[in-house]
């Protein structure tokens, strides 16, 4: 049994939404977190979508993004758009991005020197 909670805090600028997957033992499996931007009320951003491994490949990653873009369009009228990104090699979010109808704009490298 999965149950969500939901929560709302303001940051700078921006109103957070925290979506959060817990197990039947009360186990956070996965989370979603958006922000709406208060400077530019017609877009928000999805910063990530993640589930456990023993989860994924269940439906819950879309299922926890359409709950978030239906709260967020619901909860903000002015809200046009919603921006999204990952991982280059993710292919499974890749094309869960797709069939909801995001436009890959760009494709970048993230490259880290550790000493």
């Amino acid at each position: 049994r999965l149950k969500d909670l939901c929560a709302s805090a303001k940051g700078r600028n921006g109103a957070f939404r925290h979506l959060v997957l817990l197990d039947e033992k009360e186990k956070m499996i996965g989370m979603s977190v958006v922000r709406h931007d208060l400077d530019a009320p017609k877009r928000a951003n999805q910063f990530m979508t993640g589930l456990l491994a023993p989860y994924r490949g269940k439906g819950l990653a879309k299922w926890m993004k359409a709950y978030m873009y239906d709260l967020l369009f619901k909860q903000y009228e002015s809200l046009e758009a919603i921006r999204t990104d990952c991982f280059a090699e993710n292919l499974p979010i890749l094309g869960l991005n797709k069939r909801f109808g995001f436009e890959e704009i760009t494709r970048q490298t993230e490259m880290v020197f550790d000493r």
